[in-house]
């Protein structure tokens, strides 16, 4: 597996039709809970705004995170995430123009300060989900969430 690779494919796809945010939220995460084994249909970025614990994708080691760690989790892989302090992730849904490359794993980890994560748009694209937009402004909003996939795959693909 060749992250570098993989990021370089999936960024080329972008470049070519950017990817559109299917749903920005926000959720608790509290000491002592799991979220369970789940997956979801879309690329899942997450940005543990506070709070610590583990997160980890089937077949995989489990990962500690904390506040400002930021996590890719491929489309339909499950994963399960228990806390060890209270906190809040923020959580964007991507909808890709293109397969999640077979060079990159299933689960990226990207320790805070690996990327310049712009906090602005990641707390907007989770305060207001579902909200109906005018077509220039989802547009924009698109635009946005893909930057901040474009910057995680820029901080993953780095040496």
């Amino acid at each position: 597996m060749d992250p570098a690779a993989g990021c370089a494919e999936l960024l080329a796809a972008l470049g070519a039709r950017p990817p559109r945010l299917g749903l920005g939220y926000r959720t608790r995460t509290r000491a002592g809970w799991d979220t369970g084994w789940h997956h979801h249909e879309l690329v899942e970025l997450v940005y543990h705004h506070r709070g610590c614990g583990q997160v980890q994708a089937e077949g995989g080691a489990a990962l500690a995170y904390a506040a400002g760690d930021v996590e890719l989790h491929a489309p339909r892989v499950r994963h399960r995430q228990p806390g060890t302090r209270d906190g809040e992730d923020w959580c964007l849904h991507l909808v890709l123009p293109c397969r999640w490359p077979a060079a990159l794993p299933a689960l990226v980890h990207l320790p805070a300060g690996a990327g310049a994560f712009a906090a602005a748009d990641l707390a907007a694209l989770t305060e207001h989900p579902g909200a109906e937009l005018p077509p220039a402004a989802a547009l924009a909003r698109d635009l946005r969430a893909g930057a901040l996939l474009a910057e995680a795959l820029a901080a993953i693909g780095r040496p």
